[in-house]
């Protein structure tokens, strides 16, 4: 499965699961050297686990063996750039003989003409009188 990518505020995170009573963090490899700011007694207290993917995650969380990584599926980095400039091109020709809508039609047009405000008489009562 993906990759695991890091995240900020490492140490409140690492504080309020103490708090909680929580003794394994699960934390991205990338996150590690963010230790640092963790104060010893509670790095010492808790026990960390670097995970670079989410199925180690999910060994992790759930206590099954990690699965080896997938070989062979899937296709090269290359051919994924390749493919997606081809996508990207295409898509752009579509979308140069269309009409503009949504957000980006929003902004070209030119903002509405305000309605003059009620008469004070009908404003006040916030209906309309009967004759």
């Amino acid at each position: 499965r993906g990759r695991v990518l890091p995240v900020g505020g490492i140490r409140d995170k690492v504080l309020a699961a103490q708090r909680a009573g929580i003794h394994t963090v699960v934390l991205p490899k990338r996150n590690e050297k963010d230790l640092e700011d963790v104060p010893e007694d509670v790095r010492e207290a808790l026990h960390f686990e670097p995970v670079g993917t989410f199925d180690e995650a999910m060994a992790i969380a759930f206590g099954e063996p990690p699965a080896p990584p997938a070989k062979g599926r899937g296709r090269s980095r290359a051919k994924r750039s390749a493919t997606r400039s081809k996508v990207s091109k295409t898509a752009s020709k579509k979308r140069a003989g269309r009409k503009a809508t949504g957000k980006a039609a929003a902004r070209k047009v030119a903002p509405k003409k305000r309605k003059s405000p009620k008469s004070p008489s009908r404003k006040a009562s916030g209906r309309r009188r009967r004759t």
